[in-house]
């Protein structure tokens, strides 16, 4: 259930290996660098050189601190959500919904403790309907598609401009 990682010593962040996007959109990321691999580490150096810590970095995780940048003891380093898994946009363009369809691919459910409608992907009675967002540049033409797997609650409406780092789909570890 941990959500953060802090700086146990004094140093500098080297990220290794990381592919990282600045988040432009509006929505609770926007501005932050958001990790687009799963593979890369963050680590904090002392004023020698030498590898202090070492952290794996998720996809989808949020750094709070830059490439280089001096780091306190207790400064948050990264940030993730550990109830959900992201699927991230790495492309920036409007949103096409392909085969998510109300009531048969998707269904609008309410949370009660917010009261908001969440549209959620269910397993659809068609085999041949693969739900997926498909994102589209300003001619039209796909530039990504990304599958949406049962239980997936969809966070980003059909026609919707979206940002590289933007989170299309979240889904809820069981």
């Amino acid at each position: 259930e941990q959500s953060t990682l802090d700086a146990k010593h004094v140093g500098t962040v080297r990220y290794q290996g990381l592919q990282v996007v600045e988040a432009k959109g509006t929505g609770e990321n926007a501005g932050e660098r958001v990790v687009m691999n799963r593979t890369g580490s963050l680590v904090v150096q002392d004023a020698k050189g030498r590898d202090r810590e070492r952290y794996p970095i998720v996809y989808g995780a949020r750094l709070k601190v830059a490439d280089g940048q001096h780091v306190e003891v207790g400064q948050i380093l990264v940030e993730w959500d550990p109830y959900t898994f992201s699927i991230l946009t790495e492309d920036s363009g409007s949103v096409k919904y392909k085969d998510l369809i109300s009531d048969v691919t998707f269904h609008e459910e309410v949370d009660e403790v917010t009261g908001l409608s969440r549209k959620i992907v269910v397993d659809s009675p068609d085999e041949k309907k693969q739900p997926m967002i498909e994102i589209r540049d300003k001619a039209g033409k796909v530039a990504r598609k990304y599958h949406m797997p049962s239980h997936a609650h969809l966070m980003v409406d059909d026609a919707e401009q979206v940002y590289a780092g933007d989170v299309l789909a979240k889904i809820p570890r069981e």
